[in-house]
């Protein structure tokens, strides 16, 4: 399995057309896409890509809920409900929609973040910052796992 790696700057044009890396059109590919599923962040201000083997998690992980509960309404809604499939065109550009713009506040360049099973769409000013408050739980949960010294 091909993996989402990796962090790639591109420019938002004008139209709201952004060109996706090379190689996450590969991993999308091989899933059988000619796009994207993109839904926004429940708890940041980003955006969530993904391809059908994503998804296919997400489905798993569903079917452990009661259907007609509030947890599996509210998971299903963000991964479901709320996501877009977005086409590349000719040239490996999908078009953002206006309401996934507005909740990224993606203004004239697009940060890309690989993690694995899916992507991240970052307004750049804003990535550096949820960089480092990743990186901090990541230490904190280093520390309270380390053995004593």
């Amino acid at each position: 399995m091909q993996r989402f790696v990796g962090k790639y700057l591109n420019k938002l044009d004008a139209k709201g057309r952004v060109s996706v890396p090379a190689q996450f059109r590969d991993v999308l590919g091989k899933q059988n896409l000619k796009g994207f599923y993109c839904s926004p962040s429940a708890i940041q201000a980003n955006l969530t890509g993904c391809g059908e083997d994503f998804f296919a998690r997400i489905d798993s992980a569903l079917q452990n809920l009661n259907p007609y509960s509030p947890e599996y309404a509210a998971q299903s809604m963000q991964a479901f409900g709320d996501a877009s499939y977005l086409e590349f065109d000719t040239e490996g550009r999908a078009r953002l929609p206006d309401e996934l713009i507005a909740h990224s506040e993606i203004r004239g360049q697009v940060q890309f973040v690989g993690l694995g099973l899916f992507f991240e769409l970052w307004n750049p000013e804003a990535f550096p910052t949820a960089r480092a408050e990743r990186i901090g739980i990541l230490r904190q949960d280093f520390q309270r796992k380390a053995p004593p010294a």
